[in-house]
C-alpha cells in the first residue's frame, strides 16, 4: 500500500517552469525546486524566491527525505540495487517510460543473445566480461545457458550484457580479459588499471583498447605478444 505525495507549488519564470515540468527524473526535478527555494530571484529582492510552496510543505519534506533514505529507491527500476530497499518512489509517467525502456532492453538483449550462438569466441568474451571462466564449461551450449542465467538476473545485468555483446571492440576486450585471466596482463584487485609487466596499458579497459589498437610500435608489439601468449593467433 503506497503513501500518496502531492506537491503544489507556484513557479516564477517560464524558463524554470519548463525545466521542472520537462524533467523526467524526480530526483533532478527536486534539485531544481530546492535550489530555487534558497536562491533569491535577484540581489535587490533577497526575500523573493522563484518557487513558492502552496500548503504542501509536509509532503515536500517527506519526498526530500525519501530521495535520500537508503531504504527507498528513486524508481521501481532501482529496487534491485540493494537488498536494503523496501520501498520505491512511483511516478506514473516515469514508470511507463521506464517500463517501456525495460521491454526494449529485454528485446535487444534477446536478439544479441541469439546472435552469439555461432560464435564461440564471442561467447567466451561475454563470459569473461561477467568474470566467468569459459574453460569451466564443457561446450558452447553450456556456456550459452550460463550467459542466459547471468544476464537475466537484474535490469542492470541486462544493460551490461547489451553493452558487452554490442561492443565493436569486443575482440580487443576479449584479448585483455583473457590475458588478465591467464596472468599475462596485470589488473590489480579493486582497480581498473592494466599493466603489461611495468608498462601502463590503460587506466580503464577502454583506454587499454585505444592503446593496443593505436598502431604505436610498443603497443603493437605488446598486443602481438599477448595474442601469442593466450593462443589467439
Amino acid at each position: 500500500m503506497g503513501v500518496p505525495i502531492k506537491i503544489q507549488l507556484h513557479v516564477v519564470g517560464a524558463v524554470l517552469k519548463n525545466r521542472i515540468e520537462r524533467e523526467t527524473s524526480t530526483e533532478k526535478k527536486m534539485e531544481y525546486i530546492n535550489e530555487a527555494l534558497i536562491t533569491p530571484i535577484s540581489a535587490t529582492n533577497s526575500n523573493k524566491r522563484a518557487v513558492i510552496l502552496d500548503d504542501s510543505i509536509s509532503d515536500f519534506l517527506l519526498l526530500n527525505y525519501c530521495l535520500k533514505y537508503s531504504r527507498v529507491a528513486n524508481s521501481f527500476v532501482d529496487v534491485e540495487a540493494s537488498p536494503k530497499i523496501e520501498f520505491y518512489i512511483y511516478e506514473k509517467a516515469n514508470a511507463i517510460k521506464a517500463q517501456d525502456l525495460l521491454v526494449k532492453n529485454r528485446s535487444m538483449a534477446m536478439k544479441l543473445y541469439e546472435s552469439l550462438t555461432n560464435d564461440e569466441k564471442k561467447i567466451d568474451s561475454v563470459l569473461l566480461a561477467f568474470k566467468e571462466n569459459p574453460t569451466a564449461y564443457e561446450d558452447a551450449l553450456e556456456k550459452l545457458l550460463k550467459i542466459d542465467e547471468l544476464y537475466n538476473k537484474t535490469t542492470e545485468t541486462v544493460k551490461f550484457f547489451i553493452t558487452v555483446a554490442s561492443d565493436t571492440n569486443w575482440e580487443t576486450k576479449y584479448l585483455i580479459n583473457l590475458a588478465v585471466s591467464k596472468g599475462k596482463l596485470n589488473n590489480p584487485t579493486n582497480s581498473s588499471v592494466y599493466y603489461y609487466n611495468q608498462v601502463l596499458i590503460g587506466r580503464t579497459i577502454d583506454e587499454a583498447v585505444i592503446e593496443l589498437n593505436s598502431g604505436r610500435e610498443e603497443m603493437t608489439n605488446i598486443k602481438n605478444t599477448l595474442l601469442k601468449e593466450v593462443n589467439l593467433t
